[in-house]
């Protein structure tokens, strides 16, 4: 069944005949403006590689160009990556500043449940997670999570990057 909407302004009917999920209207002077936005298909793993890397820069000032470059992604594929955020409540309306109480909720409690992981063979790699040298000190365990990689020199468990596009953390 498809969806109909009507708006009547000035006595003139404006018909939509789509499968129209969401629209907003803007009414401006005497004109009816509907704008038909895009609807929100989840987070992507790119998405939190943007928010940190915005976190990573503190009070600096950013332009997508800059993200695009620091993270080797298109300027494209940055902004779509904000509107998903800006959707989610991860960043501002004006998608500048970063809701950083809902950003560590996320991390702590969602990513887990939108980017699933699941543990793979032994493998030779790059450590990871508790196994990295900054966090080994402070966590004891008898196992390694790697990523996979010939020339890493540790083996562990595989487990794959949440972004696997090189030079991805600037």
């Amino acid at each position: 069944m498809r969806k109909v909407y009507y708006i009547q302004h000035f006595y003139q009917i404006y018909d939509f005949h789509d499968d129209i999920s969401r629209f907003a209207i803007c009414e401006m002077r005497k004109y009816v403006l509907i704008y038909i936005m895009r609807k929100h298909n989840g987070m992507r793993p790119q998405d939190i590689a943007v928010l940190m890397k915005i976190v990573s820069m503190g009070d600096q000032p950013w332009q997508l160009s800059t993200l695009s470059n620091e993270l080797s992604i298109s300027i494209s594929e940055i902004s779509e990556s904000l509107n998903r955020s800006r959707i989610a409540k991860l960043i501002d309306y004006e998608k500048k500043k970063i809701n950083r109480q809902n950003l560590m909720e996320f991390l702590e409690h969602g990513i887990k449940y939108v980017f699933p992981q699941q543990l793979g063979s032994m493998v030779r790699g790059i450590p990871t997670a508790h196994s990295h040298p900054f966090i080994k000190e402070q966590i004891v365990s008898e196992l390694n999570y790697v990523w996979p990689d010939s020339k890493g020199e540790t083996i562990g468990i595989a487990i794959e990057p949440l972004l696997s596009q090189t030079n991805s953390c600037g």
